[in-house]
This record gives structure tokens, sequence and C-alpha cells, in this order.
């Protein structure tokens, strides 16, 4: 009897297993687009189930390559879970799951009885007869990695099904991946638009504030100038200094009463008006202390004109706050008492050269 020729596909399988393949993909393909838009870990446990159920495995893990760490981690496994696996993470070349992803090549092993490769069952152990270790490659990229037991040596055809069924998931692992990186790229860029908005509508309110502070600083500066203007029409001297002493201006009052010119004083300190004595003293220093911490003060003063004639004043230092900045300043209002002190001498009353000064906060 003449034996009857086998056909055989270019892979090596019969057109027979060719077939029975091809169909195999086709069902499993379906079942990768219904489940592509599950998060990983139930895309992962869906896919390796269906496998397992395919391949007639009898256990099974499923292991995703986390790039940014270098680590291959599982996220689902068959009769075991990523908590009750010995060990549920790899280093790329660690254990056979890290070398298939370093080789990007599958293993196969059988006769694992001599080994005692263990599976649970309610009956007791049972030991495994093959495994297959099968890394998920598309574009010469690695992605993860299927592992696979079996009780028995696993025929060709089933091999070569579930290196074709690995790439397929690493061609849908690839489109996830992207997928979910665009869209967490794209909450991001939402996050930062929205967070963009916040901080415009934030330096809007802001800007309206500080206009309004800038209008009402004006409106007080303006109110001041007033002030200023009308003090010099009334008579009064003025003199503004910095918290240290030192002369910003003076009205023409003022400047008249100790015989400058406004250019002579500007810059200059306090000190000017005083005898030496008294300006290097530990009460003109608590005098100038005192001013600069808010304090007002008010008396009479004796002073000293720029020829070195003494000038007694009735007048009162006043702290305030100026500008945008808000700067403190001195304030100094005056009169000039010489002749009525003049006056008072004639009858015997005496103003020593520090006054009495009169304070009152």
């Amino acid at each position: 009897m003449e034996a009857k020729e086998e056909l055989v596909s270019h892979s090596g399988s019969t057109v027979e297993e060719s077939l029975w393949i091809d169909s195999q993909l086709t069902k499993f393909d379906n079942i990768l687009r219904h489940n592509y838009n599950k998060p990983l870990e139930d895309f992962a446990e869906i896919i390796l189930t269906e496998l397992c159920c395919i391949a007639n495995s009898v256990r099974g893990a499923f292991f995703l390559i986390e790039q940014e760490k270098n680590e291959i981690i599982a996220l689902a496994g068959y009769a075991c879970t990523p908590d009750t696996m010995p060990k549920s993470s790899y280093k790329i070349g660690e254990g056979l799951v890290g070398q298939v992803v370093k080789l990007r090549e599958s293993l196969y092993f059988n006769d694992l009885y001599k080994s005692q490769v263990a599976l649970e069952a309610s009956a007791g152990p049972i030991y495994a007869g093959a495994m297959i270790v099968s890394p998920l490659v598309f574009n010469d990229q690695s992605y993860g990695v299927i592992e696979l037991l079996f009780l028995h040596e696993v025929p060709k055809k089933y091999r070569e099904l579930i290196q074709r069924l690995c790439a397929n998931v690493a061609a849908m692992l690839q489109s996830i991946i992207i997928n979910a990186r665009t869209k967490k790229l794209l909450e991001i860029s939402t996050q930062q638009a929205e967070d963009l908005r916040a901080s415009e509508e934030e330096l809007r309110q802001n800007l309206e504030e500080l206009e309004a502070m800038q209008e009402e600083v004006h409106r007080t500066n303006k109110e001041f100038e007033n002030r200023l203007l009308s003090l010099d029409q009334s008579g009064l001297g003025s003199i503004e200094f910095k918290s240290d002493g030192t002369i910003i201006s003076a009205n023409e009052t003022f400047l008249a009463a100790m015989g400058y010119t406004l250019a002579e004083i500007v810059g200059k300190p306090h000190s000017i008006f005083v005898g030496k004595n008294y300006a290097n003293s530990e009460e003109y220093a608590t005098f100038w202390k005192n001013l600069s911490e808010g304090k007002y003060l008010r008396g009479e003063f004796k002073r000293f004109r720029k020829n070195g004639t003494h000038v007694f004043i009735s007048g009162a230092y006043v702290p305030i706050i100026v500008g945008e900045k808000q700067e403190q300043r001195i304030w100094k209002l005056i009169t000039d008492i010489t002749h009525l002190h003049d006056k008072l001498q004639a009858a015997g009353y005496e103003i020593d050269e520090y006054s009495r000064i009169k304070k009152n906060a």
C-alpha cells in the first residue's frame, strides 16, 4: 500500500495545521480588539486566560516591561496571582523572564518532571512537564513576557500558535501604551492649561488690586501735596527726613527761618541744625530711635541757623508712610518762636539748649 504524501506549508506545518493556526489567530484578534480599551491589568488577565485555554496551559503569568524603571513586573496570572508568585518582578537579564527580554527570543523546555516543577491543585501538587517563556516583541521592541506551564510536551503547532499570538499581543500592547501615554500627556496639558488660566485670572485680579492701590496712593499723595501747599501758604515751615534723619526736602518758610537754600541741606543730616554736643549725645540718638519706631514728638526746640545764630522753634515730628514702596519718612512742622523766646528771656524765662520736648503719642 502506497503511503500518502503529507502537504506541508512554508512554515514547516501542514496545511491543516496552518489553517487551524490562522483560525485561532482570527478568534484571538477579535478578543484583542474587544478588550483594547480596558485597563492594562484587566487586559493582561483576559488575554492570558484566553491564551492558556487555547494552548491547554495549566498555569501562566503575564509580565509587562516598565521602561522607565527598567523592570519587568507581573500584571496577571492564570491559576495564580502576582501576589502568590514566588517572584513577581525581574530585572532585564534576570532569570528566564529577564533573559527572554534580553534575547527577544522564546525559550521552550520539556521533560520538566525531573526538575520537580510543582503546581498546586486541590488534590495535591502536580508536576509540570513543559514550559514556554515567550517575549512580547513588536518592531524589535520588547513590551512584556508570557510564561506558560504545561502538563505534557507542547505540540509544534501550539508552540507556533503561541509565538504568533504573542507577536499580536505585543502589537496591541504597543498601541495601548502609546495611547495611554498620549492620554496622560493630554491630561497633563489640559491641567497645565487650566493652571495657566487660573494663574492668569489670579494675575488679572492682582493687577486690578494693584491698580486700585496705585490709585489710592496717588489720591493720598495728592491730598498730602495739597496739604503741604496749604501749609506753605499758611506760613508754617516744613521739612521732610528719611527715618535716619537725612534731609529730603523743605519749604521756603523753613529755609528762610534757618538761613539755608534747599540745595545746601538736601542729603545732609538733621544734626546740622543742632549743637555738636547734643548731636553726639545718647539723648539725640534716642530721639531719632523713637522717631524711626513711629513715635510722634512735639515740643519747643533750640536749633542753629547756617550763620551759627540760634533759633527757637515750636514744632512736631510726625512719622508718615509714603509712596508705593511704603517708605517711612519723618515730617516736621515748625513755627519760629525766636521773637517770643527773646521776650520771655528778657523777662527772666530760660529755655535750655535741648528744650522741653512734649511727647504725645
